[in-house]
């Protein structure tokens, strides 16, 4: 028997979670059945999204129970297989959630290339980051040559390769993140060409400032349960044509986070932006 460690939540946080949401349990492994594997946790993408699982607000996906294990992708490796398509050793990806270790159906489980890139890739740039950022802008902002695109969130997983992509295709990308330290990372580590906090009085001025040219793509993910209305839509508004790139993880978003965002840019886009320019998101609320 395989004794694991594991984080339940233990209450539904009211505000910014903190470590009395949180409880720090051991377990021990059941058996595994026909079909199952045994694997030993080696990371965990700490996603931004897992704040929103923590709400029972309606959503997209079920919401944590209280008492129940945090959810969450990580890489793995095969400790024990009852699946002909893993054995020990193997490096996968699943969604074992906050713990040491699990049993798991192993067709829930993809196996990791383990050269080529490091492994952690799988559940960042070559994973649901990566795919979020490059769908994102290739299907729906589709930037141009010499256009600026404007990225909210630029210091994060999402926001910080939607920054990377614009440049391969040619575009200048303006970031906005929050405080000087995430600034300077967006503009010092990441290369963007210009950065704007989004928490100075002169948010609009600076951002006007960045892009001299106008706003051609602007790129925001969302998180479900984020309550925050966003300030960059409200200037986009005076830039047109614009083409929209609102998402969230795994293309979903809530339909009240929709409203947040969009509101404002619905009689603007009825009015100035002719629709051939215009590629409307894919949304899946439910």
């Amino acid at each position: 028997m395989m004794t694991i460690k594991r984080i339940a939540l233990a209450s539904r946080p009211l505000a910014e979670p903190s470590h009395e949401n949180f409880r720090l349990e051991d377990a021990e492994l059941r058996e595994a059945a026909e079909g199952d594997v045994t694997v030993r946790v080696l990371y965990l993408s700490l996603d931004p999204y897992m704040r929103g699982r923590m709400s029972d607000a309606k959503s997209y996906a079920a919401p944590v129970p209280v008492d129940g294990i945090m959810e969450g992708e990580t890489i793995c490796e095969v400790v024990k297989s009852r699946h002909n398509g893993f054995g020990p050793g193997d490096i996968v990806r699943g969604r074992t959630g906050w713990c040491t270790g699990a049993v798991i159906n192993g067709d829930l489980l993809r196996k990791v290339e383990t050269h080529g890139a490091p492994v952690t890739t799988a559940i960042g740039v070559l994973g649901m980051p990566g795919f979020t950022a490059w769908s994102g802008l290739k299907f729906i902002g589709k930037p141009k040559q010499g256009e600026t695109v404007a990225v909210a969130a630029a210091s994060g997983p999402v926001g910080s390769m939607v920054g990377e992509l614009a440049k391969l295709y040619g575009a200048r990308a303006v970031g906005i993140a929050g405080g000087p330290d995430k600034c300077a990372f967006v503009k010092g580590e990441l290369g963007f060409d210009s950065v704007v906090d989004h928490r100075s009085e002169d948010f609009v001025r600076d951002l006007n400032a960045a892009s001299p040219n106008g706003i051609d793509v602007y790129f925001e993910k969302r998180e479900s349960g984020k309550k925050k209305r966003s300030k960059t839509p409200n200037l986009v508004l005076n830039q047109s044509p614009l083409r929209l790139s609102v998402q969230a993880l795994g293309l979903m978003i809530r339909k009240d986070d929709v409203k947040n965002v969009l509101s404002a840019l619905t009689t603007k886009l009825k009015r100035s932006v002719q629709a051939q320019a215009t590629t409307p998101t894919t949304l899946s609320p439910t």
